[in-house]
């Protein structure tokens, strides 16, 4: 369930005031539209086009509106944008929000005046608005390009009236932050599960949380294998223990560590330069263990090698 916006629960605080009142409708009752000019909910002469009943659900609660100049005050200061329509699409308030955001209304339905169309919106949601639900979504506006997170709510005015009560908040910011997040996010995960090197993250209790493609080829098993398990899972008893400790030593002191390991192999040993940091959470505590390894065998092997060389001349 969608949480209430700050404006509903200012109405609700003023309702305790008794400046709004909750009005239950213990029967169905039938207000008639007009082909005449009629006064909007702050008491301006507006022109209904339509004749349609509007019918109001005994079993939904609505708010309808006594201090209309205090209320009034309250939307006009309000960041987020806030519009007010019946049935019809006839505009009956907005704020200098929306004021400044789409131009004045020029007695344009509501279709018309943010959407730049000539009939009803095919994905408005009037009808489950006017039916007495609530209603939370997203809308992009192709007039001002900017995304909005939207709250509606039905409300009665004291004449009995159905208006719906919209209030739109720019995340505009918030999507394209989200954007460039999800494309560093790619980045980041193209050049980790690219680099040579081995990557993995464990938590504190050293449980493997990410691994690369690296280091799934060099122990043999896909990720889902992996994530999740501990070295004992993967490692011979005696290597698990040693990588395990080293894990701890990071945890507890929260300092890297470089080491050399040796790897036994089916064929042949592999060297692994190991470089263990911690990361630490908001308090300051190592919660997590990044551990990086790069394969130095054939380093290992040349350094082997000339060694061998070395010896063999000086006892020649």
């Amino acid at each position: 369930m969608a949480e209430e916006p700050d404006i509903i629960k200012q109405l609700r605080d003023a309702e305790k005031l008794g400046l709004v009142q909750s009005k239950m409708q213990s029967e169905y009752e039938e207000v008639e539209s007009v082909d005449q000019a009629s006064e909007n909910i702050w008491g301006e002469t507006v022109a209904f086009s339509e004749d349609e009943d509007q019918k109001i659900n005994s079993n939904e609660k609505y708010s309808s509106i006594e201090n209309l100049e205090f209320i009034k005050s309250i939307l006009d200061a309000i960041d987020d944008g806030i519009y007010i329509v019946d049935n019809q699409g006839n505009i009956q308030y907005i704020n200098p929000v929306i004021r400044r955001e789409f131009g004045p209304v020029n007695n344009k339905k509501c279709y018309e005046y943010f959407h730049n169309r000539t009939k009803r919106c095919p994905w408005c949601k009037n009808k489950e608005i006017f039916a007495g639900k609530s209603v939370h979504w997203e809308w992009y506006s192709s007039k001002s390009k900017k995304y909005y997170d939207l709250f509606d709510m039905p409300f009665v005015n004291k004449d009995g009236s159905i208006f719906k009560f919209e209030i739109l908040k720019n995340i505009t910011e918030l999507k394209n932050n989200n954007k460039k997040l999800k494309k560093q996010k790619k980045i980041m995960e193209t050049i980790f599960n690219n680099t040579p090197n081995m990557i993995v993250l464990k938590d504190k209790n050293s449980v493997y949380r990410n691994v690369n493609n690296s280091f799934c080829e060099f122990v043999g098993k896909k990720e889902e294998e992996i994530i999740g398990k501990t070295d004992y899972d993967l490692f011979p008893s005696e290597e698990a223990e040693q990588y395990i400790r080293s894990d701890k030593a990071i945890i507890n002191e929260g300092k890297q560590q470089r080491e050399e390991w040796v790897v036994p192999g089916e064929n042949d040993k592999t060297w692994l330069k190991v470089i263990k940091s911690p990361i630490m959470d908001e308090k300051g505590e190592a919660t997590v263990v990044l551990c990086s390894l790069t394969d130095i065998s054939d380093i290992k092997r040349i350094e082997e090698k000339t060694r061998y060389l070395k010896d063999y001349n000086e006892n020649i």
